[in-house]
C-alpha cells in the first residue's frame, strides 16, 4: 500500500476497533429482537432457540471464511463502456495484477480522456397517428443528422418484449397533452424453465405485467428528431471518484475523475463484495466471472463498508430513487462506519438497519442451512452485501483463491476457453456456476446488470462444478483422484454444449437449465458448496479452501510439512516485488527447507533451486525489461494425486483446497509434524546440481541484460527525434524524457522499463553483486563437496512449522 492507503487502514483499524466493541450490545440486542427471531422460526428452526452470544459468533465465523469476490464481465472495452468493472478475462491473461476501474482505462484505451467525458444517447422521433392508433419511431445513429435506421411501428396500449426480451414496454398517449407519448417500461422476468425460444425476431407482442412499471417516460411526439441521454460518463466517473474521496477519504486526483498516470489511478481500490449469501456465481450483478480473492493475502489491506459505497453516494449523497428497494439512509455515516476484517460487529447493526429488509445478517443465517439452497435468495436481496475494498495490489498469482465462470453464457465458448486458460497458467481452480440464468437469451455481459434487484423472483443460485481440466493444472485435490475418463467426458460436454450454441441463433436458459442438470447427474463428485464456519478449520490453517463437495463420502488430510513448505517457497517466488534482498531471499529457501526437515545436502538444493527461482525473478522486477509479452507464472509441482483415505466427517475433510497436496492418512489423525516425502518434493520438480544453478544464473544474467538492451533501444528509436541537438547526446535524453510522460502511447512495460533505469540503477549494481557474490560462494561450497573435506552444515534448526507462522513466507498458501 501506498503511504496514504497505509494511513487510511490504520485510522479506519483503530476506530473501527472501537466501534465493534461498543456495538456487540446493540447487535445482541437486534438477534433477540421479536422480528429477528420470527424471522429464525420460519427459515431456521434449528437456531432459534440458540442465545444471541452463540448467534453473533457464529456469525463471526462465517464472516471469516466467507467469499470475497469481485465480479466483472468476461469481455470489457473500456473506450466503449465507461460504467463497468475494470477487469476482464483478457485483461486477466495479459496482466500480472487485478486491475481497477481507472487503471483498466488508461492502460487499455488509446484515449483516455474520451472515456472519462463520454456520452451515450439516442436520437429518436416518436408520432402519433391517432387514426391508426399507433406510435411511429424513427432512429438515426451518429446524431440526428446521421444515418437513419428502420421505422418501427407500435400500437398504443398494447405489450411488446424487447429484441433481448429483457423488457416489456408499452406506449400509451399521453392523457390531456397533445404530442406527447408516454412509455412505460417492466423488466421481464425469465426464470429457469420459463422460455422455450430459439430464434426470436425483434420484439413481439406480449401479455402486459400486472405490476407497476419499473420507470414511465413522457416524450414529445411531434415528429422532430430529439436526443436522449442514456449515460454520462463525466457524471458516472464524477459519482465514483467523491465515493472513493468522501466515503474512504482516499487520494483526490490532480483532476477530478481523471487520473493521468497509473500511480495516481494505484491509489484507488479494486471492489468487492462479502459473499455472506453463498451465491454460487460469486457476484453476478457486475459481470460473468468472478475472482474470488485469497483472505489470507487481504486481510490487513482491505476496507468493509456495510453498504455498497456507489449505491450510498448515488441514492443517499446525491439523493436520486432506486425503485421496489427499502432503505434507510440515516443509518450509515460515510468513512465513519467503516470496519475490517478484524473490527466488524457494528457493520452488522448498521447494515440491518439501513435495509429494512433486514439486510444480509438475516439472509446469511437463511442461506447456511443445508442442503445449500433450500432457502433461495430474493431479488432484491442480492444488494444488501458488505461491500470490500482492496487498497493494496492484487498481484497474480497469490491474491486470488480460485475463479468463478458462469456456466450458461460461457461453457463451451472461447470466452469459456479463455477463462480456462488463464486459470491453468496461474495454478487457480476454476468453478463453473449455474447462476441467475434469468435472461431468456444468453450472451455475455459488457455492463453491470442490476434487473435482478427489480424482479419479484427467487433465486436458488446453488450450482457449483469443478472445472476438471483446471484442476490438473493445480495442486488443489477433490475427494478421490479425478480419473481420466471424467475428464474425457468433461471436454465431450463442453464440445456438446459448443455445439449447441453453434447451431441455434440464440441459445435459451431452459436449453442450458437442462444441460447443467445433464452435467449434475454425470458427475456428482465435482459439485461443491461454499464454505460454512464450521468447515475446513484444520485445512484452512495451511492452505486455501475453495469449498466442500457434497457427496460427503471421503476424506482427506492435510499437507506433509515438506510439501508444504515447497509450495510456500514458490508462493513467495511469485511475489517477488515483495523480495527485495537476495541474500535475506536465499537465507530463508535455506531456513524453510531445514524446517521441513529436508536433510542437509538434499536441503541445501533445494534451497539453493528456490533461491535460484527467486532470484532470477527479482532481477527481472528490478532490471528494467521493457518485453510486453506476459511471462507465465512460476507455479507449485504437480505430482500425481494420492490416494483417498477412509471415510471421515464430510464438513471437516471433504473439501477443495488449492496448494495442498495430500497423503493417505486420515484427516483426524494428521498432524503438523508428518514425516516429510523428500523424492516426491523439489522447487523446480527435479534435483539439480550446484554447476546447474552457476550455469542457470549465468544464463538469466545474460538474458535480462539483452532484453532491456534491445527493447530500450526499439523504444527510443520509435520516439519521435526533438527539432534539434548539439549532437552529444540530448537527443537520447530528450527521447528518454519523453518517454516518462507519453508512456500511454507505448504501454505499461515501456514506462517502467524508463522509470526503473533511473531510479534504481544502483540498485541493480547492488544485485548484480550480490549475485556474483553468491556465485562465488557456490563455487567455493561446490569445490568443497567434491573433495569431500567438509560437511555441509545446515541453517540453525527453526523448530516445526508452526512456530514459522509469523516469517515473511508464512501466509501466502
Amino acid at each position: 500500500m501506498s503511504a496514504w492507503q497505509q494511513r487510511v487502514f490504520d485510522e479506519v483499524a483503530r476506530r473501527a476497533s472501537e466501534q465493534s466493541r461498543a456495538a456487540e450490545p446493540k447487535l445482541l440486542h437486534l438477534l433477540d429482537s421479536g422480528d429477528f427471531r420470527s424471522h429464525l422460526s420460519k427459515c431456521c428452526p434449528s437456531l432459534v432457540n440458540l442465545p444471541s452470544e452463540e448467534l453473533m459468533e457464529r456469525l463471526s465465523k462465517q464472516l471469516e471464511v466467507a467469499e470475497v469476490c469481485s465480479g466483472f464481465p468476461a469481455m470489457h472495452d473500456p473506450s466503449q463502456t465507461g460504467d463497468s468493472a475494470g477487469m476482464s478475462i483478457s485483461f486477466g491473461l495479459t496482466g500480472s495484477f487485478f486491475l481497477n476501474d481507472w487503471e483498466a482505462v488508461l492502460l487499455h484505451s488509446a484515449n483516455p480522456h474520451s472515456v472519462w467525458h463520454k456520452i451515450e444517447a439516442t436520437y429518436v422521433a416518436y408520432s402519433v397517428d391517432s387514426t391508426l392508433q399507433e406510435v411511429l419511431v424513427k432512429k438515426w445513429f451518429g446524431g440526428c443528422s446521421g444515418v437513419p435506421l428502420p421505422q418501427q411501428r407500435y400500437s398504443l396500449n398494447e405489450c411488446y418484449g424487447t429484441a433481448d426480451q429483457n423488457f416489456v414496454m408499452r406506449f400509451t398517449a399521453a392523457s390531456g397533452i397533445s404530442e406527447m407519448v408516454s412509455l412505460s417500461i417492466w423488466t421481464a422476468i425469465h426464470q429457469t424453465g420459463a422460455s422455450d425460444l430459439e430464434s426470436p425476431a425483434g420484439t413481439r407482442v406480449v401479455p402486459c405485467p400486472s405490476r407497476l412499471p419499473l420507470v414511465t417516460q413522457v416524450h414529445v411526439a411531434d415528429g422532430e428528431c430529439h436526443i436522449h441521454v442514456r449515460k454520462n460518463n463525466t457524471e458516472a466517473f464524477l459519482m465514483q471518484d467523491r465515493a472513493e474521496t468522501i466515503q474512504y477519504e482516499l487520494k483526490p486526483f490532480r483532476m477530478p475523475a481523471a487520473p493521468a498516470t497509473l500511480i495516481e489511478a494505484g491509489e484507488r481500490p479494486v471492489y468487492s463484495m462479502v459473499n455472506l449469501n453463498m451465491i454460487d456465481a460469486g457476484s453476478p450483478l457486475y459481470g460473468d466471472v468472478s475472482a474470488v480473492f485469497s483472505n489470507k493475502h487481504i486481510l490487513n489491506s482491505t476496507l468493509l463498508s456495510s453498504v455498497d459505497s456507489g449505491f450510498f453516494q448515488q441514492y443517499c449523497i446525491n439523493g436520486k430513487t432506486f425503485p421496489r428497494l427499502s432503505y434507510n439512509c440515516s443509518a450509515e455515516t460515510a468513512f465513519e462506519g467503516l470496519g475490517t476484517f478484524l473490527h466488524n460487529r457494528h457493520l452488522f447493526v448498521n447494515n440491518m438497519e439501513f435495509w429494512k429488509s433486514g439486510g444480509t445478517v438475516q439472509s446469511a443465517f437463511q442461506r447456511g442451512q443445508l442442503p445449500w439452497g433450500s432457502s433461495p435468495v430474493p431479488g432484491h436481496l442480492f444488494l444488501n452485501y458488505l461491500e470490500a475494498t482492496h487498497l493494496s495490489k492484487l498481484h497474480y498469482p497469490e491474491a486470488i483463491r480460485f475463479l468463478i465462470g458462469t456456466f450458461p453464457v460461457l461453457f463451451g465458448t472461447e470466452l469459456g476457453a479463455n477463462l480456462q486458460i488463464w486459470a491453468k497458467s496461474r495454478g487457480w481452480v476454476l468453478v463453473w456456476a449455474l447462476g441467475l440464468n434469468d435472461k431468456a437469451l444468453l450472451r455475455p455481459t459488457r455492463d453491470f446488470d442490476f434487473s435482478p434487484l427489480l424482479q419479484d423472483v427467487d433465486f436458488k443460485v446453488n450450482g457449483r462444478m469443478v472445472d476438471p481440466i483446471v484442476l490438473g493444472h493445480t495442486t488443489a485435490t477433490v475427494g478421490p483422484p479425478v480419473q481420466l475418463d471424467v475428464v474425457n467426458d468433461f471436454e465431450k460436454l463442453w464440445a456438446e454444449v459448443g455445439a449447441v450454441r453453434g447451431q441455434t441463433k440464440q441459445l435459451t436458459n431452459q436449453t442450458v437449465a437442462n444441460k447443467w442438470q445433464q452435467a449434475m447427474l454425470h458427475f456428482p463428485q465435482l459439485l461443491l458448496r461454499p464454505l460454512l464456519g464450521e468447515d475446513c478449520t484444520k485445512q484452512l490453517r495451511h492452505a486455501e479452501c475453495v469449498g466442500v463437495t457434497l457427496d460427503g463420502g471421503t476424506s482427506y488430510a492435510p499437507v506433509s510439512n515438506s510439501r508444504q513448505v515447497g509450495t510456500t517457497l514458490l508462493s513467495s517466488a511469485q511475489n517477488f516485488t515483495e523480495a527485495n534482498d537476495l541474500g535475506l531471499v536465499y537465507a530463508q529457501a535455506a531456513q524453510a527447507a531445514q524446517a521441513a526437515q529436508v536433510p542437509s545436502r538434499q536441503g541445501w538444493e533445494v534451497a539453493l533451486a528456490v533461491y535460484v527461482e527467486m532470484g532470477s525473478m527479482r532481477k527481472v522486477a528490478t532490471t528494467p525489461v521493457a518485453t510486453p509479452v506476459a511471462t507465465p507464472a512460476t507455479a507449485a509441482p504437480n505430482p500425481p494425486r494420492g490416494v483417498s483415505a477412509p471415510s471421515a466427517t464430510p464438513s471437516e475433510c471433504s473439501t477443495v483446497v488449492r496448494h495442498g497436496q495430500f497423503n493417505t492418512t486420515a484427516c483426524d489423525e494428521a498432524t503438523d509434524d508428518s514425516d516429510p516425502d523428500v523424492s516426491s518434493w523439489h522447487g523446480r520438480g527435479q534435483q539439480q546440481s550446484l554447476q546447474d544453478v552457476l550455469a542457470f544464473l549465468d544464463q538469466k544474467e545474460r538474458e535480462v541484460s539483452m532484453i532491456f538492451s534491445k527493447t530500450r533501444n526499439q523504444l527510443l528509436q520509435a520516439m519521435p527525434m526533438p527539432p534539434s541537438t548539439d549532437g552529444s547526446g540530448s537527443a537520447v535524453t530528450a527521447r528518454s524524457d519523453e518517454a516518462t510522460v507519453r508512456w500511454r502511447e507505448f504501454g505499461e512495460p515501456f514506462y517502467r522499463a524508463i522509470s526503473l533505469q533511473r531510479q534504481r540503477e544502483k540498485e541493480n549494481q547492488t544485485l548484480r553483486e550480490m549475485v556474483a557474490l553468491k556465485k562465488l560462494e557456490l563455487e567455493k561450497l561446490l569445490t568443497a563437496l567434491r573433495a569431500g573435506s567438509q560437511t555441509v552444515k545446515a541453517v540453525e534448526h527453526v523448530g516445526p512449522s508452526s512456530e514459522t507462522e509469523g516469517s515473511p513466507l508464512a501466509g501466502s498458501l
